[in-house]
């Protein structure tokens, strides 16, 4: 009998139509689920609902979570007034990932947070953001669907470093905000060279990993699977252990 895939979790982006509520939808982009297919997972998209006891009941079902990239946090959420370079996405959105994170909280459930994803669970849990990163490094893209990149340094004793066995490494870049003020229970583990914060663990869990570049659209570099092998292998073994 072949063993089942764990089942990972995706939140989604949500795109209102300018006229008719019967054309909103709900998407993501590929390579989030090519990359855990790749890695040995099930990749479920979770909708966009406000009903917290359907949420957990999707959570219970799930082995693992996903936060993916998207347009920028509401900055109500963290207390700021909006620059003029914030793109929020839609209040929907939000609404729901924040209470995915807070029900994340509840369980040990492995979760992995990429871009807008990182920076949601540090706002979602009390911490604020650059809403504009203005430095000598491009972490914008270079144009629409190409990542500028840069490197990062890693702490020696984190779970990345754990993963990926080095302390610089290169990574993709397409954001133009980032954790400033990390929120409780959350570390740092990773910097670019003008100090922008490019990963968080959440200290008291054993998976709980954001990161500020897109490992899923450089998957086919052999450290960037890696971050998806471990994450689908903590999946694994929390479906083995309930």
């Amino acid at each position: 009998m072949v063993d089942k895939r764990p089942l990972i979790g995706l939140d989604c982006r949500y795109e209102r139509h300018a006229e008719y509520e019967v054309l909103d939808k709900l998407y993501i982009h590929m390579p989030y689920h090519h990359a855990l297919i790749a890695a040995g997972a099930l990749p479920l998209i979770i909708p966009i609902v406000d009903d917290r006891a359907l949420l957990s009941q999707y959570l219970d079902a799930l082995d693992g979570f996903l936060f993916t990239g998207g347009l920028d946090v509401p900055t109500h959420a963290y207390g700021q007034p909006k620059h003029s370079e914030t793109k929020e996405c839609d209040p929907k959105r939000y609404a729901c990932d924040k209470l995915l994170a807070e029900l994340l909280l509840q369980r040990d459930m492995p979760v992995l947070a990429i871009c807008m994803g990182q920076q949601l669970i540090n706002v979602a849990y009390g911490g604020t953001l650059i809403q504009h990163i203005e430095t000598d490094i491009q972490h914008t893209q270079v144009e629409p669907g190409q990542d500028s990149f840069h490197p990062i340094t890693i702490e020696e004793d984190s779970l990345l470093h754990e993963i990926l066995g080095t302390t610089e490494l290169e990574v993709n870049s397409a954001h133009h905000q980032a954790v400033d003020r990390p929120a409780p229970g959350l570390r740092v583990l990773a910097r670019a060279p003008d100090g922008v914060v490019e990963a968080v663990q959440m200290t008291d869990r054993r998976f709980f990993l954001g990161v500020q570049w897109h490992p899923e659209r450089i998957a086919s570099r052999p450290e960037q699977r890696q971050l998806f092998t471990a994450f689908v292998a903590a999946a694994s073994e929390r479906r083995g252990s309930i």
